[in-house]
C-alpha cells in the first residue's frame, strides 16, 4: 500500500461514501415518517391507499435500513485500508473482497470496542445488506406461499425494520464504528509507528505497524529467492528485520500479529480475524532464531 494511498486503498474514500450512505438513509427515513403521518391525517376521508403511497410506505423504511448497512460496510472497511497500511495492494484488493459484507468479522479485524448488542446489530444489517431489505420472503419448501409461518416472518421483518427504536440503536452503532475508524492512527495520546514498506529479493516484503489504537501486526511476503532455498519460515525473516530491538518488527515481534501474504492472507500467530480465511498455517513458529 503506497504511502499516499488513492481510491480503494484511501481510508478517507471509504468514509466519504459511508457519509455519502448514511445522510441518505436517514433523508429516507425522515420522508418515511413525513408519509406516515400524512396518511394517517388523511385517512378518515381517504382509507384506500394509492400504489405509489403503498410503494413509498414499503419501500422506504427497507431503503433506509439497506442504505445504513451499506454505510457501516463503508466505515468498516476505511479501518480495514488502516490495518493494511504498507501492505502490498494487491494484498488488501483481495482480502477486502474475502471479507465481503461479514460485519462481525470485519469489526473484529479492525478492533472495534463492541458494546453489548453491538454483535446482533451488526448481524442485522449484514441480514438487510444480503437478504431481508434487498429481496421478498419468497415461498420455499419451509415457507408454503400461504402458510401462517411465511406471514409471520414477514410481519417480524417489517416489524424490525419499521422499528424506531432498532433503527436509532443502528444509527448509534454507525457513528461508533465511524469514530472509531477515524480516530484509527489520529491520537495523540497512542501513536503509531511503522516500519514501511521494505523489500527483499524479487517480490518479497516486510511491513509492521504499532499503535495508533490497534494491536501490533507483521505482515510480510517471502520472496522467490526464499522459496527456491528452502529458507520461506517466520524465522527467516525475523533474521532478515526483527533481530534488532530498535526497528519496529524488532520491538514487537513477540507481541504482534504475524501475517503471511502468499496465494491468500494466512494467519500465523494472533487472532484469526486478522485475514478473511479461517485455517491459521499449519506450522506457526516464529521464535528467535538466536534462542538455542
Amino acid at each position: 500500500m503506497p504511502n499516499k494511498p488513492q481510491g480503494q486503498l484511501d481510508p478517507h474514500r471509504w468514509i466519504m461514501e459511508g457519509d455519502g450512505l448514511h445522510v441518505s438513509a436517514r433523508a429516507i427515513r425522515t420522508e418515511w415518517n413525513l408519509h406516515r403521518r400524512e396518511i394517517r391525517g388523511k385517512a378518515p376521508q381517504h382509507p384506500y391507499l394509492k400504489s405509489y403511497q403503498v410503494s413509498k410506505l414499503y419501500g422506504f423504511p427497507r431503503a433506509a435500513v439497506l442504505l445504513l448497512g451499506y454505510s457501516v460496510e463503508m466505515y468498516l472497511k476505511a479501518g480495514l485500508a488502516k490495518v493494511y497500511r504498507e501492505c502490498r495492494s494487491n494484498m488488501f484488493d483481495r482480502d477486502v473482497k474475502g471479507f465481503s459484507h461479514d460485519y462481525v468479522r470485519l469489526a473484529k479485524a479492525t478492533e472495534f470496542p463492541q458494546e453489548e448488542g453491538d454483535e446482533g446489530n451488526l448481524k442485522l444489517m449484514q441480514d438487510f445488506v444480503l437478504q431481508s431489505s434487498r429481496y421478498p420472503l419468497f415461498p420455499n419448501e419451509k415457507l408454503a406461499s400461504n402458510s401462517p409461518d411465511r406471514f409471520n416472518k414477514i410481519n417480524e421483518t417489517n416489524g424490525t425494520i419499521w422499528s424506531k427504536e432498532k433503527f436509532s440503536k443502528m444509527l448509534d452503532l454507525a457513528k461508533r464504528i465511524r469514530n472509531h475508524t477515524t480516530s484509527i492512527d489520529q491520537d495523540s495520546q497512542n501513536s503509531c509507528s511503522y516500519s514501511g514498506h521494505l523489500p527483499f529479493g524479487t517480490d518479497g516484503y516486510l511491513s509492521a505497524r504499532s499503535g495508533g489504537r490497534l494491536s501490533p501486526r507483521i505482515t510480510f511476503r517471502y520472496s522467490k529467492e526464499m522459496k527456491g532455498e528452502g529458507k520461506a519460515t517466520p524465522e527467516a525473516i525475523r533474521a532478515m528485520f526483527a533481530s534488532d530491538n530498535w526497528t519496529t518488527a524488532g520491538r514487537i515481534w513477540d507481541s504482534a500479529t504475524l501475517v503471511e501474504d502468499g496465494e491468500k492472507s494466512i494467519v500465523i500467530k494472533g487472532p484469526l480475524e486478522a485475514a478473511p480465511h479461517l485455517k491459521p498455517a499449519k506450522t506457526p513458529k516464529c521464535d528467535n532464531p538466536n534462542q538455542k
